[in-house]
């Protein structure tokens, strides 16, 4: 990984344009400040700035997702790379990244605790209360044969037919929602 991105490259591996790629890096560096890494704190402070409440538990959620090398720093590759894949409009990636996020402890399925911290997450993030009802219902809906964990079939199949799935996990700050 590192800081060495192409922005050609990233621009024809994801289908976006080189602008979209330049404007990226930019937003990436004016976050670092003087570092040339995301530092946790630093990628918490990038999200608590665009949304009303506290974000620092969905960042960390993203954080580890993001932090591909997982050597505890976001260079601008695994920004870059986390945010276009964030916003892809292939469906498969999309719905395959969204898994691998929600399945927090990398177990190959989903738990209901895992969906309410999303959730709660989530909820912290935009000052509702309504986390764990929300969890509960799209756990239920996920979890097509009752056995108390998602499969990533069930996931894919659920995300599919319920855009709520994906927007809990790739949300737009209120200006833009």
């Amino acid at each position: 990984m590192g800081n060495n991105v192409s922005v050609a490259g990233l621009a024809n591996e994801f289908q976006v344009s080189q602008s979209e790629i330049i404007e990226l890096k930019r937003i990436y560096k004016e976050n670092c400040g003087k570092s040339r890494f995301l530092s946790r704190e630093k990628f918490r402070n990038v999200y608590n700035k665009v949304f009303p409440g506290d974000a620092s538990a969905f960042a960390d959620i993203m954080f580890n997702k993001f932090d591909t090398d997982k050597n505890g720093r976001v260079d601008m590759r695994e920004f870059i790379v986390g945010l276009l894949m964030s916003d892809t409009k292939n469906l498969d990636q999309k719905i395959k990244f969204a898994f691998e996020m929600y399945d927090i402890d990398k177990s190959g399925t989903i738990s209901r605790d895992e969906v309410i911290e999303i959730s709660e997450a989530y909820s912290r993030m935009y000052n509702t209360e309504d986390g764990t009802t929300v969890a509960d219902r799209l756990f239920s809906y996920m979890d097509k044969n009752s056995d108390d964990e998602i499969s990533f079939e069930e996931f894919d199949e659920a995300a599919r037919s319920n855009s709520e799935i994906l927007n809990l996990l790739f949300p737009k700050p209120p200006e833009h929602a």
